[in-house]
């Protein structure tokens, strides 16, 4: 029967103390960097947001303005009813024999 080997790569103390500072380092870079992305996407949608809700509000208001200055619509129309007949095939046998 053959015996199994396992390699263990011992590493001592010094070499474990620096992977955790390589470690925390790592991961407060990547902390920093979420938290500026996140700021940037939030500082954009809020950028957006206030440029629509300006753009409405000026629009209301040069509508405003014009109900203001010309009144309401005012125009003379006519009503048009239109009828559908609607005809059955007797109708049709009726109108071919005449």
């Amino acid at each position: 029967m053959g015996t199994f080997s396992r390699q263990y790569n011992n590493t001592g103390l010094l070499g474990r103390a620096v992977a955790l500072v390589v470690g925390v380092g790592a991961f407060l870079v990547s902390l920093l960097v979420g938290a500026v992305f996140l700021a940037f996407v939030v500082g954009f949608m809020l950028l957006i947001g206030i440029s629509i809700a300006i753009r409405v509000w000026w629009l209301r208001r040069k509508m405003a303005n014009y109900e203001r200055e010309h009144g309401d619509l005012e125009a003379e129309y006519t009503e048009v009813t239109v009828e559908r007949r609607i005809q059955s095939s007797a109708d049709d046998h009726r109108d071919s024999q005449s």
